[in-house]
């Protein structure tokens, strides 16, 4: 067969039948579900806004200068389709003043952002009130094989260093809250995946992209 019978064979998307459209859309899809990478930079914001530090430090000594190395973000999720999936992450937290106004500066139609915002000002004020004190906590990740919130553990204590204890009212409450932040993370993951692997955002793909398929909707 001549190399212009072959090229004869094949076809631009909005030239295929409904089924290799179909076909094609899949095939897509499940390429662009392989490779694709979040970003994280709305996440940081959020969690900064809020208190949180999701950037690792390693400190790196060498002769009379100390530098200190920043790691990438510290979020981890699976998803988004087993049993057990969701994100996590470790970091710090220390109290930021009126953080629920900065959060709807930044997130203004955001109200499960705000919800949390708002609930962690109220904790940092009942503190003020019991204790003179703001809060201050570290949260960890307790398990590397699995992703979602419940592998979070936190260590909590004011700011003059005074450790709560893990059953304490304050400890929970704190937890919960990362948790439920964790949570707002996997939920902006897995519509942002949705969004880059669904049928509208993958039609236009092939339909402006210089892609050729055969007459079935593979991709040549």
């Amino acid at each position: 067969m001549s190399l212009a019978a072959v090229a004869e064979q094949l076809y631009q998307y909005s030239d295929l039948s409904d089924e290799a459209k179909r076909r094609a859309r899949e095939e897509m899809s499940e390429a662009e579900g392989r490779d694709w990478e979040p970003e994280y930079e709305s996440y940081v914001t959020a969690a900064a806004l809020l208190g949180i530090d999701l950037t690792e430090r390693k400190t790196r000594r060498g002769g009379k200068n100390e530098m200190v190395v920043y790691d990438s973000n510290t979020i981890s999720f699976s998803g988004f389709w087993s049993q057990g999936d969701g994100a996590s992450f470790s970091g710090s937290y220390k109290y930021v003043p009126a953080c629920f106004q900065k959060v709807r500066e930044d997130f203004p139609q955001d109200t499960e952002l705000h919800s949390i915002a708002d609930r962690l000002t109220a904790l940092n004020a009942r503190l003020r009130l019991l204790h003179g004190c703001w809060l201050e906590g570290t949260i960890t990740r307790n398990d590397t094989r699995y992703s979602h919130k419940f592998t979070m553990d936190a260590v909590v204590t004011d700011s003059e260093g005074e450790e709560f204890s893990w059953d304490d009212p304050i400890t929970k409450d704190f937890l919960e809250l990362m948790r439920d932040f964790a949570d707002w993370i996997y939920k902006g993951l897995e519509a942002d995946y949705d969004w880059r692997t669904s049928d509208e955002v993958i039609e236009e793909s092939l339909s402006n992209g210089d892609y050729e398929f055969d007459e079935e909707g593979i991709m040549q």
